[in-house]
């Protein structure tokens, strides 16, 4: 299978496996595009994994695809303090008990480096663990290492890594301030239009 679901995660699973922890990708039997994953899933721990059964619950929910940003039913399979990162052009609409949704045009930014969307998802998903978990987050090197390999040498080095650091930047200024556990609707600069603690 390819797409930049799939791409994104083998990169950000690549990563915490370079940087010793323990990494998991799966992407669901169905549905599933020909040529395709319409979702995947990366699970990342510091010790190793017992159970290898696909979870039902998550810490991160990323939406690549600005037509299925519609919250809900997006971020329904959420753990408490969990967070929704969008790809979308403009916020979309959310319910002001809803998890916090961190939305931003991805898809512009690769275009604009000339490298896949799923570079820059990974890049902003890569941020957001840093915010949710910051013991399970690695260093550049190691999701740097296996940018150009993971991708089977597409794009071009450079391009592929300077996306990276990109959606990462991106990423990491729309959860500036974020505090796991707080619930409201985040604007598309991150920052959260009203707080509650769950």
């Amino acid at each position: 299978m390819e797409g930049d679901f799939l791409l994104a995660a083998r990169l950000i699973g690549g990563a915490a496996a370079r940087a010793g922890l323990s990494a998991q990708v799966r992407t669901a039997m169905w549905p599933a595009q020909p040529g395709g994953a319409d979702r995947a899933m990366v699970r990342i721990d510091s010790t190793p994994f017992r159970d290898l059964s696909v979870p039902g619950e998550y810490d991160l929910e990323v939406i690549c695809e600005p037509s299925l940003a519609v919250i809900p039913p997006m971020g329904g399979a959420l753990l408490p303090g969990g967070v929704l990162l969008v790809n979308v052009p403009a916020a979309p609409k959310t319910p002001p008990d809803g998890p916090p949704v961190f939305s931003t045009d991805l898809g512009a930014l690769a275009n604009q480096h000339g490298a896949p969307l799923a570079f820059a998802l990974a890049g902003a998903a890569w941020a957001a663990m840093a915010a949710l978990a910051p013991e399970m987050t690695f260093p550049p090197e190691s999701i740097k290492a296996g940018s150009v390999s993971d991708a089977g040498g597409e794009p071009p080095e450079e391009a592929a890594r300077k996306l990276l650091r990109a959606g990462f930047e991106q990423g990491a200024a729309l959860l500036a301030g974020f505090t796991p556990g707080a619930t409201g609707t985040p604007n598309a600069g991150g920052e959260p239009a009203e707080n509650h603690t769950r």
